[in-house]
């Protein structure tokens, strides 16, 4: 486990002792710092929350309220930080490589389960570079509109569909370009190169997982790596894909387990994320 991610597992606990109105307080104060902190370095950043996190419980014991505490706006002391610590050239690559990466796998994985597709990597190249740039501006903007969309829009569900709307229409050309956009740099992932390239993947998840810092946290990926890596193994076998392939029953049936593999994977990160932040 690194440091960082011991600062956010004892921050997490400490919030706990938090009153209801300061852990709202608080909990807006986190999220825009860090989604503000993107290009910043994190242990840094981690720090600073955890610091202010033990200044807000000592007010509380005595009872001052944060808002007190704090003397004036939230986001102001948050920017003042944000603008005091500096850039980090190799933490923002680090993040947009892990982005990219995460992205050609989770655009992969699905794919290598139809025997017959074709990859085409300079599309997922080109798709991954546009939605990490895409996802940075989406995570500075909500950064910067927290504390107006909280002032405006009290119900969580309304923001939480205004957050879901705003990145929809910002990721949407991703998938014009999945779609119509072609390269040169196509393909085919039938037969063996099939195979290959599945166990390749399963094998890297493995030792990736094994040898991360917060296993519990990365489990989704490796089971979504898993659950389409044996599913591209098993309709490589030749008798299973013709019996699968045969009838529009069994082209149906298929659809139908990728679609549950898929949200299988959804329902897995959502339960890890809450437990995480629990």
């Amino acid at each position: 486990m690194n440091s960082s991610q011991k600062l956010i597992e004892k921050n997490n606990s400490l919030r706990k002792e938090l009153n209801l109105k300061n852990e709202v307080f608080y909990s807006d104060f986190l999220i825009y710092m860090r989604l503000g902190s993107i290009t910043k370095k994190e242990t840094i950043v981690e720090n600073i929350l955890l610091e202010i996190l033990e200044d807000i419980l000592d007010a509380q014991r005595e009872n001052i309220d944060a808002n007190k505490y704090f003397g004036k706006s939230p986001k102001m002391v948050a920017d003042d930080i944000l603008k005091s610590i500096p850039n980090s050239i190799t933490d923002t690559v680090k993040l947009a490589m892990t982005g990219l990466f995460s992205f050609a796998i989770m655009t992969l994985l699905p794919v290598l389960a139809n025997p017959n597709a074709k990859i085409d990597v300079g599309n997922m190249i080109l798709a991954g570079i546009y939605t990490c740039l895409a996802s940075m501006l989406i995570l500075k903007q909500i950064a910067r509109s927290i504390y107006v969309i909280n002032r405006f829009m009290s119900n969580k569900v309304v923001r939480y569909v205004t957050y879901f709307v705003l990145a929809s229409a910002v990721l949407a050309p991703v998938y014009l370009i999945l779609l119509f956009v072609k390269t040169p740099l196509t393909f085919s992932l039938n037969g063996f190169a099939g195979v290959m390239v599945s166990v390749l993947i399963m094998a890297g998840f493995i030792v990736w997982w094994l040898r991360s810092n917060d296993r519990r946290f990365n489990f989704p990926m490796l089971f979504a790596a898993l659950v389409f890596g044996i599913l591209s193994l098993i309709i490589r076998i030749p008798n299973v894909q013709d019996t699968v392939f045969r009838s529009q029953f069994g082209k149906n049936s298929y659809a139908i387990i990728i679609i549950i593999a898929l949200v299988s994977f959804y329902v897995v990160s959502h339960i890890v994320h809450k437990k995480q932040s629990d």
